[in-house]
């Protein structure tokens, strides 16, 4: 059974789980990790709970967000890493895409970029990526990035959408397909 469960691309999981769980569960690639991601943070936050103090827990938090001032760069390479692609990635599809987001004119620089478009501050765009496959597609704003995530993934809402500007908007009637559907009041 376990020679089976790894030519399925499952691992171990040695703590609470105690079975074979889908390999992206687990942090890095290293085989030498036995326990899943999700283990790891139950563990940490047990421990965190049984031996820290308030005080400790303060100290750590701070420490934190003093690190994350004070190593940008660092911080910045550790979130590109979730989607498998470095700051020259980044960079490289960034100016493929005229310095904007893919869908809409925001732009990274601070002053230009709607605040919608800005997650905690950040001043550079959403990497967009599929969520089945983990295949990077491009750069978005925030806004985009949520609009995409609705039409890609709650049926038929684009055409609501459009339905329901047609109903309710006189500007964008004649920018929207008759073919899209009536709204349901």
């Amino acid at each position: 059974m376990e020679a089976e469960a790894k030519a399925n691309g499952l691992r171990w999981c040695s703590g609470e789980c105690k079975a074979f769980l889908p390999a992206d569960k687990f942090y890095g690639k290293s085989r030498r990790q036995g326990y899943c991601g999700e283990c790891i943070r139950k563990s940490t936050k047990k421990f965190k709970d049984e031996n820290w103090t308030p005080e400790q827990r303060a100290e750590n938090a701070a420490y934190l967000v003093k690190y994350r001032e004070d190593n940008p760069d660092a911080i910045r390479r550790l979130e590109l890493r979730k989607y498998g692609v470095t700051p020259e990635w980044y960079e490289e599809k960034l100016a493929e895409q005229g310095g904007h987001c893919a869908l809409c004119p925001s732009i990274v620089d601070e002053r230009k970029l709607a605040s919608w478009c800005k997650v905690k501050e950040r001043k550079y765009l959403l990497v967009d990526h599929d969520h089945e496959t983990g295949a990077v597609r491009g750069l978005l704003c925030a806004k985009c990035n949520t609009a995409l995530h609705r039409v890609e993934y709650v049926e038929d809402w684009a055409l609501k959408a459009l339905a329901y500007l047609r109903r309710y908007c006189s500007t964008v009637k004649t920018a929207i397909p008759a073919s899209a559907p009536a709204v349901v009041s």
